[in-house]
């Protein structure tokens, strides 16, 4: 069997580490490493999750322009237009 081991120290006198060691001692998991290993992936996994939106938020803006000031007059037709596409674009989230 291929085991590696980490030793890993809490300062109770730092609120960040202080946390962590209560939220971990509060668990009722059947071990506090196996705790340890699935927050570590869940981490990378939410990480990942984040990358993925960001890419897909900035490939679907590409090519879209915001005017720098709103016109003060009424909403011209292409504003209506422009206001559905993006409408259609947000539901697709849903």
């Amino acid at each position: 069997m291929n085991i590696k081991r980490l030793t890993i120290r809490f300062n109770l006198q730092n609120e960040e580490e202080r946390r962590a060691w209560e939220y971990l001692h509060s668990r009722d998991g059947p071990s506090l490493s196996k705790d340890v290993i699935r927050i570590l992936n869940a981490a990378e996994q939410y990480e990942d999750l984040q990358m993925l939106i960001r890419q897909t938020i900035t490939e679907a803006l590409q090519g879209v322009t915001v005017p720098a000031s709103l016109p003060a007059m009424a909403e011209s037709a292409d504003s209506i237009e422009n206001d559905t596409v993006m409408l259609d674009f947000l539901d697709g989230f849903l």
